[in-house]
Parts: structure tokens; sequence; C-alpha cells
């Protein structure tokens, strides 16, 4: 069964660091190695993973599509893809609003539609079209692309953007989804009626003890509490009053006691840790409900980024080959 290592460009690593942990991904049997874009080149550090390896698929989880004209996403996976024999992927979505409004001062988009038009932007220039929708005119490539059909996952956390990923992505990329929560999230993909990959981004803490793994579960829920789908991805698994108490003491700016308030329940939720008994079980378990490609997504806890991602890879060396598609006994 595929799996897959996210790593966040938000932690600081260098991107000949990228270049190795992707090394070190493929070598431990990871499938998929993606890049979180955020304050670094997603691109970049994949064209950096690419370089170091020779089977794992690379790409990005997400790229944000506000950043770029979609006819350079195309062109820049295109080159790569080429370059490193067919092993891209491309994990597409629009971020959030305070980073693209704030931060970047971009202007407001409607992000369903917007994700709609860069998809179909992004797949007609691979097919060779000077022509793509209304964003592209007389566009003439300097050769067709070795591959057209570079798989495009679109990322989705409410119901509107579900029912878009399953009706023009290859795949479908999931964050903070429980098994018990994925049903729902699945019947929205599937009413398109396609049959599209399903790939789910875990949090995970490997390799630390109890109380480390469970701070980091605590920053994760922190890190989320003022995201606009916030309330409906917690409040789906019963959190509601402990997520609203949680935002409204980070809005008066009191995050040590946001902090302390949130629960054991809540971490052992969302955030994928324990022994290898406890991760075996709980990744089938997402396979289980429907889950194609789970990636794992190492928070920092002891050490920092790079020593999170380097007990995961570590740690799912050991048990890869009891990670399965089957419902654990």
């Amino acid at each position: 069964m595929p799996l897959g290592l996210s790593v966040a460009s938000r932690s600081g690593l260098p991107a000949r660091r990228f270049a190795e942990l992707a090394s070190d991904a493929e070598h431990a049997g990871f499938d998929v190695f993606l890049v979180a874009e955020r304050v670094a080149d997603a691109f970049a550090l994949c064209q950096a993973a690419l370089a170091a390896t020779e089977r794992i698929t690379v790409g990005t989880a997400i790229a944000n599509a506000r950043l770029r004209h979609p006819a350079l996403t195309a062109m820049t996976a295109a080159t790569m893809d080429e370059l490193y024999g067919g092993r891209v992927l491309l994990g597409l979505g629009v971020a959030n609003t305070v980073l693209n409004e704030v931060t970047f001062g971009l202007p407001p988009a409607n992000p369903v539609p917007y994700v709609r038009d860069y998809v179909d932007v992004v797949r007609r220039v691979l097919a060779g079209e000077r022509d793509a929708g209304t964003q592209v005119r007389g566009l003439q490539l300097d050769r067709p692309p070795a591959r057209q059909d570079i798989p495009i996952l679109v990322a989705a956390l409410q119901p509107r953007m579900l029912r878009l990923a399953g009706e023009i992505g290859d795949g479908v990329l999931l964050n903070l989804t429980t098994p018990a929560t994925l049903p729902g999230a699945l019947a929205e993909v599937a009413k398109a009626g396609r049959d599209v990959t399903v790939a789910c981004v875990l949090p995970c803490a490997l390799g630390v003890d109890d109380e480390e793994s469970r701070q980091a579960g605590r920053e994760l829920v922190v890190g989320y509490a003022l995201h606009p789908a916030a309330t409906q991805l917690f409040g789906a698994s019963g959190y509601v009053d402990e997520l609203a108490a949680i935002a409204a003491l980070l809005r008066d700016g009191h995050r040590a006691e946001a902090l302390e308030l949130v629960s054991d329940a809540l971490v052992d939720e969302f955030l994928l840790r324990g022994d290898e008994r406890q991760v075996v079980d709980r990744v089938n378990a997402y396979q289980a409900a429907g889950v194609d490609l789970p990636v794992l997504f190492p928070v920092a806890a002891e050490g920092g980024w790079d020593a999170a991602v380097r007990r995961t890879i570590e740690f799912t060396a050991n048990i890869r080959p009891s990670i399965t598609k089957e419902v654990p006994v």
C-alpha cells in the first residue's frame, strides 16, 4: 500500500536537507515525498528532492495556487517531470485567507471557482493547447510535455471543495480528518461519481515519549484553532465547545493558556502517536475507512523539525511492512 511523507517548508530546513530527507524516505520504503508550501518555494524544494532520489514520487502538498499563474505551474511541473522520469505529483490548494490577503496582500478570491479554473488551465497547458481558458492566449510551449497527465490532487476541507475535488481532481488531499469523520468527507467527494485517489495527511509525533507527543499535539490544535474551517473539522469529532474556548483565548492573546486547555482526547483524535502497534493500527484504520495514500506529516516536537522528520523516517522503516489495506485484526 502506498505511503507518503510530507515535510513543511516552514520548518526552516535548507534545500540540501530536504534532498537528504527525501533520499532517506525513499530508502525507508516511502512511496511519495511531498513538500508543504508556506514560506519557501515548494517547487524548488521538490527539484532538490527529485535530484537526490531515483524511485520515489515527489510533489507538492500543497503548492499555494494563489501565488503562481497556472501556466507557470504547468510548465514547471512538466519540466521537472521530464527531467526526473515522470515522478512528479501536483497537490494544489489555496492555503488560507490570512496568508494570502494579509501576508501577501492578494485580492480576495472565491476558492472553489478559482481552483476549478486553475486546474483547468494547468491541464490544458499540459495538453499543449495554445488557448487555455480565459487566462492563456496563443501560448506556444517550446516542446510538448513528456507526460500530459501529471496527477493533480486537490486539497479540500469543506463540502464544496470536497465535491470539486471529486469532480476535477485525479485525487483529493484531506487533512485533519479522522477515521470517524472520513465517511462524511468521502461522501461529498463521491457525489461527482468518479473514482479518485484519496490521500490524507496524518499529523504525527513518532519516536518521542508520551508527554513530548502530547505537547506536539497541543501545538497542532492551537495552530489550527483559528482556521476558517476549524469549527467544522474539529466539531465533527465532537469538540465544538473545547475549540471555541481555545479560539477565544487565542484571540485574546493567551496562547499559553490555550495550549493548556487542549485535552488529551482531542490530541489523540488528530495526532498519530504511540508505539509501533498503535501507529500501524491507526494507519490501517484510515485505509479501511477509504484512504488510498496515507501521508505522514511530522509535527515538530523535541529537537525541532529536522529531528521530527528524521524520527518519523526511522520509525516508519520498522513498521512499513505492517501497513496494509486490510482492516487490523
